[in-house]
Parts: C-alpha cells; sequence; structure tokens
C-alpha cells in the first residue's frame, strides 16, 4: 500500500478517515454499515496490490463480489452441518460434496476472472485476500 499512498495522498486521508469512522462510531453503527466501509477498504486494498486500471476494477469488482457471495452460501452450508442431526458418515459426505462444490466455484471464477485480468493479476488474489485478512486483524487489534 505504500505505492498508494505515495502517489495519492487523498489514499491516506481516506483510509484514515474510514479507521476513525469505524473505530470512534463501531458501537452505534449496524453490522451492515461496518460491512459496507470493510468492503470500500477491500477494494481499496485490492486495487493497490493487484494494480487494477480503472477498467480492470470495473469488470473485476462485480464478479469478485459474485463470487464472493457464492463461496458465502456455501460456507453457510458447512456451518449448518454442525447442528445437522445426519449420521457422522452423512456428514463428512455432505462436507466432502461442499469441498469440492468450493474448488469448482474457485476453478469457474478463475476462468471469469482470466477474462478481465492478467493471467498474473488471477494468480495473486488468493494471496491478497489472505493479505487483506491479515491487515484488517491488525488493524482490529489496534482499536482501543
Amino acid at each position: 500500500m505504500k505505492t498508494l499512498f505515495r502517489h495519492n495522498p487523498f489514499a491516506l486521508i481516506l483510509m484514515v478517515l474510514a479507521f476513525s469512522c469505524l473505530s470512534l462510531s463501531a458501537m452505534a453503527q449496524d453490522n451492515s454499515e461496518n460491512q459496507e466501509k470493510i468492503k470500500a477498504m477491500q477494494a481499496m486494498f485490492f486495487n493497490e496490490q493487484l494494480q487494477l486500471t480503472p477498467e480492470e476494477a470495473k469488470k473485476f469488482w462485480p464478479l469478485y463480489t459474485e463470487y464472493r457471495d457464492e463461496i458465502k452460501k456455501v460456507n453457510q452450508q458447512m456451518r449448518n452441518l454442525e447442528s445437522d442431526n445426519s449420521s457422522p458418515d452423512q456428514k463428512l459426505a455432505k462436507k466432502n460434496q461442499l469441498e469440492e462444490q468450493k474448488l469448482s466455484l474457485s476453478k469457474k471464477y478463475q476462468d471469469l476472472f482470466k477474462k478481465v485480468l492478467p493471467v498474473a493479476k488471477v494468480a495473486q488474489i488468493d494471496k491478497v485476500e489472505r493479505d487483506f485478512k491479515m491487515w484488517l486483524l491488525g488493524q482490529v487489534k489496534q482499536r482501543p
């Protein structure tokens, strides 16, 4: 993110304001407002880390949002397995099916991402996701 801040001081100001708003009013805001702020920070982080052009970003973000929504649905089904009353064998079979579904979604969206981004950028998406989560956790830990 150093490059972004070096070339665009407005981005630094925006990031500081976003964190100020997030930390000062987190208790008063509902979850959807916080989610929107996190999405904005994520977009800035991804755009900088992947060095997305405006045209790439315009095509990438709707696809990425679809991908994350589909993955969330599968993850919710996996969490629901914990309270499922089926046999352990059935739970394992369902878990494996859901893991395969996640892999299938990953492959599907990699192909779709390759239509809008260079392969080198597509190959970085998983790493950038992990880096963003670690960065966000670090920010949460620093909050008073």
